[in-house]
């Protein structure tokens, strides 16, 4: 059987599990054994990271209730103590993205929120590609494509600070006024 990622590991377990009326079924004897909530594992769709957040973190939260399942399927391989580590790291910067966009969802687009979103962006991939802060300690592997995530950033980063608009729209902001700006020049 070949080696698979922990977030492939965890996408082919949720698939698996929701195919088939047995194995839901299996799922929900597993979880009612352990006592703990037979809540299924929502599946992702690999270009959508924040369907990837809801599905690990299902998946972290019923950790106990999938190695349970897995060890009755030796079909399936089983999560490694790696594994697990990997997928809290990357739930952990996951998490940050999903508030961001929960922040921008809740309220009416504002142009004026542009400028403070790309900074709180910047940050979190300085800090993940850097080790820095909660991202201490970072799988270098995850390191290394929050790198990738940066060059990505930085073309929109540029098109964004290459126009006056948007700065325009922060300072006229009675909510901030040019605070941010003034803070961030004098990092």
């Amino acid at each position: 059987m070949p080696v698979q990622s922990a977030l492939a590991k965890l996408r082919i377990l949720t698939v698996w599990i929701n195919r088939s009326p047995q194995r839901r079924q299996s799922w929900k004897e597993v979880c009612k054994i352990m006592n703990l909530p037979g809540k299924y594992i929502e599946y992702d769709v690999e270009t959508r990271w924040n369907s990837t957040f809801r599905m690990l973190d299902d998946g972290l939260t019923a950790k106990a209730q999938i190695i349970r399942f897995v060890s009755f399927h030796p079909e399936l391989q089983s999560f490694t103590d790696n594994d697990w580590s990997r997928l809290s790291q990357i739930h952990q910067i996951l998490a940050k993205f999903n508030e961001l966009t929960l922040f921008v969802s809740e309220k009416r687009p504002q142009i004026s929120l542009t400028v403070p979103l790309y900074y709180d962006l910047h940050d979190l991939l300085y800090e993940s590609i850097e080790s820095q802060g909660i991202f201490k300690g970072l799988d270098p592997d995850i390191a290394s494509a929050m790198k990738e995530g940066l060059k990505k950033y930085e073309k929109y980063y540029t098109f964004m600070d290459e126009s006056e608009i948007y700065y325009t729209a922060l300072v006229l902001d009675p909510r901030v006024k040019g605070d941010l700006i003034s803070r961030r020049v004098g990092r």
